[in-house]
């Protein structure tokens, strides 16, 4: 890791804070309730000696798991906002007005199959990114066919001919969303289960390249 990223991490940590509190403390007291040479020269050495306690504790197996520690937070909170994103887009999924009985049921079918998905990544604090992107191939799979269908509800209000069969784009529009909640199921088999958390984050970053 780079010394950069590891400065970023190390400023963030729950023990540089707490250094940073101290240290600034000792230096606005020094600075309001010392007189003379001790006023000058405290501040200054408070900087110095934060500076090495900082240096000493970033290269030390403590500031390494604070380190750790940080990245493991990023980690979760990267993943619960992204699985607060799916759950929204599910949700709206959820709401829209479906007529046709067939598509219905098959939306049903991955509402059902997505919503355990989604329990089973909060309660795991992981995800699978193909999964993740199903989701949204539905949401936009859903919004297209609705356009589609009130397209179609026009030409024929007005008895404009269309090349382009309905019937057919309702079926390859079914045909797709069974596809896209199987990928969802095989990847809640395959990505949540029988794996640590550290080896789950490592399948994420994988399929993210």
């Amino acid at each position: 890791m780079k010394i950069k990223k590891l400065l970023h991490y190390y400023l963030r940590s729950k023990i540089n804070i707490f250094l940073s509190v101290l240290f600034s403390t000792a230096i606005i007291s020094s600075a309001l309730l010392l007189q003379g040479l001790l006023k000058i020269l405290i501040p200054p050495g408070c900087v110095f000696v934060y500076l090495i306690t900082s240096g000493l504790i970033l290269f030390s197996r403590r500031g390494a798991q604070e380190i750790v520690n940080v990245k493991n937070e990023d980690r979760t909170r990267d993943i619960t906002q992204t699985i607060t994103q799916s759950e929204k887009k599910r949700e709206r999924i959820s709401f829209l007005r479906i007529g046709d009985s067939e598509v219905k049921k098959t939306i049903e079918y991955f509402l059902l199959i997505s919503g355990s998905y989604l329990e089973k990544c909060r309660e795991l604090k992981t995800y699978s990114p193909d999964a993740h992107h199903a989701i949204d191939q539905v949401l936009t799979i859903c919004q297209l066919y609705l356009e589609e269908l009130d397209e179609s509800a026009t030409e024929k209000r007005y008895s404009v001919h269309d090349k382009e069969d309905f019937t057919t784009y309702k079926q390859e529009t079914i045909k797709n969303l069974k596809a896209l909640t199987h990928t969802i199921k095989k990847k809640m088999t395959e990505d949540l289960v029988g794996l640590s958390r550290h080896e789950q984050f490592e399948v994420m970053e994988e399929l993210k390249e």
